[in-house]
């Protein structure tokens, strides 16, 4: 089973939601995919996607990363339960570097890794500052989603031993 977070804590740390479907739907083809957002208005459903979208509480979501083989987090509340319940993580960074998130993960680096987004499209994580971008947040938006695609595919296989 592998969680899959519906938004980041902001919008400059969001995937676009039609990226997240794409994302959800390749994995379902091999894994069970759990949707986790804290709006019910958020999650989806599919074959091999479970939507828990707006159904559980913080304790309950940290419950459910205990049981996951890895979750895909953005720069959020979601990845900070992964740490405390010790889940395999990989996060999608855009404005934050991964030595300021991934590397206090328990299982870091081995099952904690992380894409850094602004390397895709030739920017440097800003720390939400939109220094480098002027506001647009093109770490977020403007990369090639079949390379990031093939880069979760790649390291959801390295995380869970595949």
């Amino acid at each position: 089973k592998i969680g899959l977070q519906i938004r980041g804590s902001g919008y400059m740390k969001t995937l676009p939601e039609d990226v997240i479907k794409e994302i959800a739907s390749v994995l379902s083809k091999k894994y069970t995919v759990v949707l986790i957002d804290q709006s019910r208005d958020k999650g989806f459903k599919g074959d091999h996607i479970i939507n828990t979208c707006g159904d559980l509480n913080p304790y309950q979501v940290t419950a459910l990363l205990t049981k996951l083989d890895c979750c895909i987090t953005m720069d959020s509340g979601i990845l900070w339960l992964a740490h405390v319940a010790n889940c395999p993580v990989l996060t999608l960074l855009g404005p934050t570097r991964e030595e300021e998130r991934i590397s206090l993960h328990p299982q870091y680096p081995q099952k904690a890794k992380s894409i850094n987004l602004s390397d895709m499209v030739g920017c440097r994580p800003c720390f939400e500052t939109k220094v480098n971008c002027k506001g647009r947040v093109r770490c977020m938006k403007d990369f090639d989603r079949n390379l990031l695609i093939d880069k979760i595919v790649t390291k959801i296989s390295e995380i869970v031993g595949e």
